[in-house]
């Protein structure tokens, strides 16, 4: 059982506020400049071409086999500003099964940006919160995803150009043949995506 959302943006912004506690302001306590050709190389730069974790990238929870993923059906790219260098994100639905009463869809989020750093970043960091929506034009009717059954995107992350992976599901669109997916209300939709 998931804790309630207050709990959830409280711990997220304890753990945002405990990562930022060895930060300082400019010019204080710094130690001085080295030749970066005799100073050892950092975790995150020894791991920079380190492969992508099944865990904290959502593909386990997605069901995704790293070795042999999925190609897309449908995609997006969006333009995101970030400080830490992202500047867009490519947005992949990259599953569709019709289970019982139930479509359950698989997503892949892949950011992108020149300056962007090496450190995971969570996609709710980068897109905000994950609660997708169908839209089935043919018939009129929205399916908003059933939030228990949704990937709660403040503990997925990666770095960028490294993918990220969600699931949601949702009401069987029965009628449909293709529908829009909406990722959030602040991006433009997945168009056309077929329905099985």
């Amino acid at each position: 059982m998931k804790a309630p959302l207050r709990l959830q943006v409280a711990a997220l912004a304890l753990m945002m506020a405990v990562g930022l506690a060895g930060c300082t302001a400019s010019g204080e306590n710094e130690e001085p400049a080295t030749d970066s050709s005799s100073a050892p190389s950092t975790d995150s730069e020894a791991n920079d071409d380190a492969e992508v974790d099944p865990d904290t990238s959502g593909a386990a929870d997605a069901g995704i086999d790293l070795d042999n993923p999925p190609e897309a059906i449908a995609s997006i790219e969006v333009p995101v500003t970030m400080d830490d260098g992202t500047d867009s994100m490519l947005i992949e639905v990259v599953g569709m099964r019709h289970v019982e009463d139930v479509l359950v869809a698989t997503f892949r989020f892949t950011a992108a940006g020149e300056d962007a750093g090496v450190e995971p970043v969570s996609l709710f960091r980068q897109m905000g919160l994950f609660w997708p929506a169908l839209i089935d034009y043919k018939n009129l009717v929205r399916y908003d995803s059933v939030r228990k059954l949704t990937t709660d995107s403040g503990f997925v992350e990666s770095r960028v150009g490294s993918p990220m992976y969600t699931s949601a599901t949702f009401a069987y669109p029965e009628g449909a043949d293709t529908v829009d997916i909406s990722v959030n209300s602040g991006l433009p939709p997945i168009a056309d995506v077929p329905v099985p």
